[in-house]
């Protein structure tokens, strides 16, 4: 299961964490140099109380005098962390120990102590556990008089000091440490609440935005990086909204499709590419008299509405609205700017779409007590001449040729409800619809008339 954690939450974890890790590697640094430090002196004391043992005790060791041994045991032994002290002879036996049980005894340095001794002929400071279990620091020195080996000093110094202040120093690092978490995790908390705000206000200002409130500004508070940001995204703003004022004022005057292309392609120029394209003409059939008949404001609010249909159902279908016409329009389906591979398929649909809603206003008209006129269309597929015609300072993006022509001239005699397509248009639909062919239509400057066809409807599998 994904667990969201927010950017406060991840800003004071991660300074607490930080704080805490700090805190846990300079403690650790203090234990560890506290420890060498004493395990250097206790070395130096060891070193130190077994050399003057070893060297006191060479000649009470000569002349057997046992009093004086243990004497100087014990005199060692009452030093701080003498864990034990004893003194043997060249036999084995032991002749003076801190404990007199062992007094007499036969001694024999155990393996691992044997071994650094055999190598080095002392030990200094080797870690030995006793018999009790006592964690001890070992320390051998041969016993000389003139230069002939009597015996050997032991000296045994116990580690607990070492442990202890150990110890001591982990638990005030942990009660250290329990406080500096707690009071950083109040300090972490502000801190994360005050780099955090201002990026989810911008957050919240870049779902506004994203939600289409180009007015949302936020408060600029600070001259830092944040406050750049947030500067940065009031110039977004600010940009986007006089963005969409031109949209929407450049929306009204061409097609949607065709003022999204040239807002992304702003350095267009005057240029003309060859295209297959479906050219539609749709007029209503009849306005012109009705527009005698009833008063202008009628006429215009008449107009718009039938025009707001067509222009509707040719966007649906994916058509690229050319021009308005008087009460006549003209698209084009395939165009370069949208290109479509069944743009003959998508004229042809959005011709019946047409009619239809064309129908549906007429009766709503007839409702409201107002007169109905219908519509007639004209639809040709043929190579044309596709670009942005005009000039430099004023661009039209259209369709030229001959086969515009000819889509014009089907829509002229096209009557009210009808829809004509040409033979071309005809072969790329033929399994989609049920028309039924008409007399050839003269065409002016052709010799031969235009083959067209009237459809009906689409078939039961279009």
């Amino acid at each position: 299961m994904h667990v969201s954690i927010t950017l406060k939450a991840k800003l004071c974890l991660l300074m607490t964490g930080l704080l805490i890790l700090t805190i846990l590697g300079v403690g650790i640094l203090f234990i560890l140099s506290e420890r060498d430090t004493l395990y250097t002196l206790m070395k130096n004391q060891g070193e130190a109380l077994v050399n003057d043992l070893a060297q006191t005790s060479a000649e009470p060791l000569l002349n057997e005098d046992d009093l004086i041994l243990n004497s100087l045991v014990r005199n060692a032994s009452s030093k701080r962390s003498v864990e034990a002290a004893f003194i043997v002879d060249n036999r084995g036996l032991i002749r003076a120990h801190s404990h007199t049980e062992f007094i007499g005894i036969k001694f024999t340095l155990p393996a691992g102590l044997k071994d650094a001794y055999e190598a080095q002929h002392q030990i200094i400071a080797q870690p030995f556990i006793t018999p009790t279990g006592v964690p001890t620091l070992y320390f051998l020195r041969p016993i000389f008089y003139n230069n002939l080996q009597l015996g050997t000093a032991h000296l045994e110094l116990s580690q607990d000091v070492i442990n202890t202040a150990v110890r001591e120093a982990v638990h005030r690092i942990i009660g250290f440490l329990i406080g500096a978490v707690i009071f950083g995790s109040i300090a972490s908390l502000g801190l994360a609440s005050w780099i955090s705000t201002p990026i989810y206000n911008l957050i919240e200002g870049t779902k506004a935005i994203a939600g289409g409130n180009y007015q949302y500004r936020l408060p600029v508070k600070s001259q830092d990086e944040i406050g750049t940001l947030t500067q940065a995204f009031n110039s977004m703003a600010q940009t986007l909204q006089h963005k969409e004022r031109v949209e929407q004022a450049f929306g009204k005057y061409v097609s949607g499709q065709i003022a999204e292309w040239i807002l992304k392609n702003p350095h267009i120029y005057v240029e003309g590419i060859k295209q297959e394209v479906t050219v539609l003409f749709a007029s209503i059939r009849g306005f012109t008299s009705l527009a005698e008949s009833i008063p202008p404001e009628q006429v215009v609010e008449l107009l718009n509405r039938y025009l707001t249909v067509m222009t509707r159902v040719i966007f649906d279908f994916n058509g690229l609205l050319d021009k308005f016409m008087g009460d006549a329009i003209m698209a084009v389906f395939g165009a370069p700017v949208l290109r479509q591979e069944n743009h003959a398929e998508m004229a042809v649909r959005a011709a019946l779409k047409i009619q239809e809603e064309i129908q549906k206003l007429g009766d709503q008209l007839q409702r409201e007590g107002k007169k109905y006129v219908g519509v007639g269309i004209g639809i040709n597929s043929g190579e044309v001449v596709a670009g942005n015609m005009g000039s430099l300072e004023r661009l039209e993006y259209t369709v030229l040729g001959d086969n515009v022509h000819i889509a014009s001239r089907l829509e002229s005699v096209a009557g009210s409800g009808q829809i004509l397509i040409t033979e071309d248009v005809y072969q790329n639909v033929k399994n989609l619809i049920d028309v039924d062919q008409l007399p050839p239509v003269p065409i002016k400057g052709r010799t031969k008339p235009l083959i067209s066809y009237e459809v009906k409807k689409l078939k039961n599998n279009g």
